[in-house]
């Protein structure tokens, strides 16, 4: 198991995240990113309708980045971004 971080971005401020999961591995730490996004794009969905500029970066214990995921990425369907 590895402690993977998931870090918050609107564009303007950055949300660290201060507690990470413990996960199995890359694979898993990049599913949790895509669920992060979700849950906080249908806790919002009243507030925020513009997820352009929101991402979540997963990093390692280290601080290496691992990935970049950006919320529109989830919601433009494949190949028509």
């Amino acid at each position: 198991m590895a402690r993977f971080y998931f870090h918050l971005h609107d564009g303007t401020h950055v949300f660290l995240d201060g507690g990470g999961l413990d996960l199995p591995g890359d694979t898993a730490a990049l599913t949790e990113a895509r669920r992060t996004a979700w849950a906080l794009m249908y806790d919002l969905r009243h507030e925020l309708s513009d997820w352009s500029a929101w991402t979540v970066e997963v990093t390692g214990e280290t601080g290496r980045s691992l990935s970049t995921l950006p919320f529109i990425d989830l919601l433009v369907p494949e190949g028509q971004a």
